[in-house]
């Protein structure tokens, strides 16, 4: 019972209804060791080739966790103490600096768990963790983001979440997030594939394809456990392996056309520190981002997105230019990669072809996205408002309400 992780506000077990389950907390070494010696009996008993680890995150959100062990690394680590779910100065305030550490320490609690199940593992040992996003507005309440997990693992994946195409029969809403995991696997130098769902064969070599437009490995899953139907039902679906093998024995005949780079100088820059610690919606800054990325897919021009440390964190090597981009709406603020300018850890420096800095105001950000009032860096104002420090909107983060 020690391990459970515990609701903020009432104390008791988190309780997750999508899975009819409690969940581990990630803080308690207890359990940490525990998983890690029941990893080293798996790999040594059963010989397998890899390992994927999941769900070493803050499921139900900002309610996790409030066991003694987050308490101690919290008051350890930054020298605070969590305070109670009343205490609005602290709770979703993205102003409040303590509330920014909890922000930060939720994500260091994902990454440092599977950097102990690393240690578990041989030497080299294909290892990765499931994660369906690592740019949505919600990432901070549950503490996944591929930017961490990068650290230990030597895979990158992107759960294609839902059905692709979607219902609605688009198939472009996922490829900010899919080109996200693909710049973190580009700076890091690993292999970068996308899991997608579906039970038909045009499903299946459309999920396929779809990752191979983009330059990413293919799996293919139909997840039949989800579909609550009967053994008979379950028994006339066909295998994994016979929905998708025609994308794989076609690329496997033809692995000449799966090589080479995507050939852009344009990036889309994802500003970690901006979804983090500024805003409390996507509308303040992820939805900028996937409207920046769809608009340029949607206008045919090639790019990547850039994931490394922030702009705002050395200004002085980036220089403005010409917002009113031919191919752009002026709202996007556009600038040129200079030499180790710290976007995508230099990638884009060398040809200093353009950068689009989606959600950027009028004044610089630092790392934890706080305005620094000074000059206009960028040549000019978005189309929307930047919220200045101190007009936030008050409400529960827990419940939803204002």
């Amino acid at each position: 019972n020690d391990w459970r992780m515990l609701d903020v506000e009432t104390g008791k077990p988190v309780y997750l209804p999508a899975y009819n389950a409690e969940q581990f907390c990630m803080n308690n070494a207890e359990f940490r060791q525990a998983y890690g010696k029941y990893v080293r009996q798996l790999v040594a008993e059963t010989g397998i080739d890899g390992l994927m680890s999941d769900d070493g995150i803050f499921y139900a959100g900002w309610r996790a966790c409030a066991c003694e062990h987050c308490r101690d690394r919290f008051q350890k680590e930054y020298g605070r103490r969590l305070p109670p779910v009343a205490d609005t100065s602290f709770w979703g305030n993205r102003g409040s600096e303590a509330f920014a550490d909890w922000i930060e320490m939720r994500f260091r609690t994902a990454g440092d768990y599977l950097a102990e199940i690393k240690t578990a593992l041989p030497e080299g040992f294909p290892f990765l963790t499931c994660c369906s996003s690592s740019d949505g507005y919600t990432m901070p309440a549950v503490g996944m983001s591929y930017q961490d997990f990068i650290r230990s693992c030597n895979l990158v994946l992107l759960e294609m979440a839902g059905s692709t195409p979607s219902i609605k029969g688009t198939w472009d809403t996922r490829i900010p997030s899919q080109l996200l995991h693909l710049g973190i696997a580009r700076d890091h130098r690993v292999p970068c594939l996308s899991l997608g769902y579906g039970f038909f064969p045009d499903t299946a070599f459309f999920v396929w394809a779809l990752n191979k437009f983009l330059g990413s490995d293919s799996w293919f899953s139909t997840l039949k456990g989800r579909l609550n139907a009967g053994e008979a039902q379950l028994a006339a679906l066909a295998d994994d392996s016979e929905l998708v093998e025609e994308g794989y024995r076609w690329e496997k005949e033809h692995p000449r056309l799966f090589t080479g780079d995507v050939d852009t100088d344009v990036a889309v820059f994802f500003s970690r520190a901006t979804r983090d610690y500024y805003g409390q919606c996507a509308e303040d800054y992820v939805n900028d981002y996937y409207a920046s990325c769809l608009e340029l897919l949607r206008r045919e021009i090639p790019y990547e997105v850039a994931a490394g440390g922030t702009v705002a964190a050395r200004p002085d090597h980036v220089r403005a230019c010409d917002m009113r981009a031919e191919h752009l709406p002026p709202e996007f603020v556009i600038a040129h990669a200079q030499p180790a300018c710290g976007i995508g850890d230099g990638f884009f420096a060398n040809c200093g072809g353009p950068v689009i800095l989606p959600g950027v105001g009028d004044g610089t950000v630092a790392h934890r996205a706080r305005v620094k009032h000074t000059p206009a860096l960028f040549g000019g104002k978005r189309g929307g408002q930047q919220q200045a420090e101190g007009e936030r909107v008050s409400h529960n983060i827990l419940t939803g309400r204002r």
